[in-house]
């Protein structure tokens, strides 16, 4: 077996379980964010599955269609929406806003070039872009007075905008002979029209943005506080694992697609190892350094 083949059935079986993994979590101790990231990693580990699928047995339109939703949409925003539920505050609000707007420029700049070219597809780019900017305010006025709604918010714009992008999936038509790269064969979204593809930037860059700052944010508070320094690390570890399938996934969309599978599974299983190396994992088990632990807050 091929390494196209092997990463995308390594990094499933890794996603999957690691989903899994959170949703347990969370069925103990409801917390929104763990469900919100125990789903985006279900979402991470069906997107890698069908580039397995596609890579050993060959694409098709409807697997196609499934990977550019849960790849290319899903992921990274839900993986984002996780932070948005434990981070509220105003300045990481302020963020996530400043992300949307980042992800509406690519609609409004090609928006504005196709209506300059007459073209038809120009007021769907346009109205992405300022739906986009519209999203980005109400972020920002709601972390400005009510911090603490900024999860429910960001979920229900999360949701809205989930269902909008898989009826446009569904529906739109597909070029097959161009979702595969001419020269090294790895998936990527070309052979959707051009307002499909400005959907992903409000998606990819917001929660992106969302998971690297909240992670590196993190890190950065328990480094001030001195206490835990598995934490400072794990959250470094999650940082930099949401930051390299980012950087991958953003170059696969402008053609250059050789690190794409390795970069999915290596961001995966740096942001496990950050998982594990946190203390959501190790609280409650009879080791050594979490007795240490222990009787560090009981001294607090």
């Amino acid at each position: 077996m091929s390494l196209p083949i092997l990463l995308p059935l390594a990094t499933t079986v890794l996603g999957l379980f690691f989903g899994g993994m959170l949703l347990m979590q969370w069925r103990e101790r409801r917390k929104p964010y763990q469900l919100v990231w125990g789903l985006g990693l279900l979402w991470y580990g069906l997107a890698t599955g069908t580039e397995y699928l596609g890579n050993a047995f060959g694409w098709g339109e409807v697997l196609y269609r499934a990977w550019y939703l849960l790849g290319a949409i899903m992921v990274a925003a839900w993986l984002g929406q996780g932070e948005c539920y434990l981070l509220k505050t105003r300045g990481f609000g302020l963020l996530v806003a400043t992300g949307l707007v980042l992800g509406s420029l690519p609609g409004l700049l090609q928006g504005r070039r196709l209506l300059a070219d007459g073209d038809p597809l120009a007021p769907a780019a346009l109205t992405i872009g300022v739906v986009g900017i519209a999203a980005a305010l109400l972020v920002a006025a709601v972390s400005r007075q009510r911090p603490e709604w900024l999860g429910h918010v960001t979920f229900g714009l999360l949701a809205l905008g989930t269902l909008y992008s898989l009826a446009k999936i569904v529906i739109v038509p597909v070029d097959t002979t161009v979702m595969l790269h001419a020269d090294t064969g790895v998936v990527h979204g070309a052979g959707f029209p051009e307002d499909v593809r400005l959907l992903t930037p409000l998606f990819n860059i917001t929660g992106a943005m969302a998971l690297v700052f909240g992670a590196a944010y993190s890190a950065w508070m328990w480094w001030r506080q001195r206490l835990y320094p598995y934490r400072v690390v794990s959250n470094i570890l999650i940082a930099v694992g949401a930051f390299v399938p980012s950087m991958t996934s953003g170059l696969n969309r402008f053609g250059f697609t050789e690190g794409f599978y390795l970069g999915e599974f290596v961001g995966l299983a740096l942001i496990f190892i950050g998982f594990l190396v946190s203390i959501e994992v190790f609280a409650r088990r009879p080791w050594p350094f979490n007795r240490q632990v222990r009787a560090r807050q009981a001294t607090t």
